[in-house]
Order: C-alpha cells, then sequence, then structure tokens
C-alpha cells in the first residue's frame, strides 16, 4: 500500500489509540497486517472492507496534484495492471 493508503486506514478506523500507519512494516503484505491490527484494538471488518479502503485510497490519489505520485509508484501500478491483463486475456482465451 503507498503511503496514501495508511491515511486513509486511519481517517476510516477512528478509534484505537495505535494508528495502522504507525504499527504497518514495508515489503510486508498490508490486508494480514492490517487484519492484525484491527483484531487487537477491537476494529471489526466489515464485508467489504478490502473494497471500501481501495475506493478511499483512489479519491485520495485522485485529489492529488499530478506529480505528487511517486514514479516508482506509478511504474509498480502499471507493471501490476499490465499483469492483471494478461492474465485476463490468457483466461478468456482459453474459453
Amino acid at each position: 500500500m503507498s503511503l496514501v493508503g495508511l491515511p486513509q486506514v486511519d481517517r476510516w478506523f477512528r478509534g484505537p489509540e495505535v494508528e495502522f500507519a504507525d504499527t504497518v512494516v514495508a515489503g510486508k503484505a498490508v490486508v494480514p497486517q492490517l487484519e492484525a491490527w484491527a483484531q487487537a484494538h477491537g476494529v471489526a471488518l466489515e464485508l467489504g472492507w478490502k473494497v471500501e479502503l481501495a475506493r478511499r485510497v483512489k479519491r485520495a490519489l485522485l485529489n492529488r496534484r499530478p506529480g505528487k505520485i511517486a514514479p516508482e509508484t506509478l511504474e509498480m501500478w502499471e507493471r501490476l495492471f499490465a499483469a492483471l491483463q494478461q492474465r485476463e486475456e490468457a483466461s478468456t482465451a482459453t474459453k
């Protein structure tokens, strides 16, 4: 998760004294970390929480001025979406 996403988690799940942004470990998968943080601090993660978080992060990114997103982050996203597109194309080609 980019640094943009961390404040989104803490804004959404107000209440715990320890913010998620203060506990996240770079380089580790974010979802298990967030689930563990939520459990440790009594935060209920409702069905669809990952989708809602993705929407909030997207909104925060779109509200930023161009050039505020690190080039390496954009490159990572481009690789991710290219891989997803290739997977989708391979999947539909075999059907």
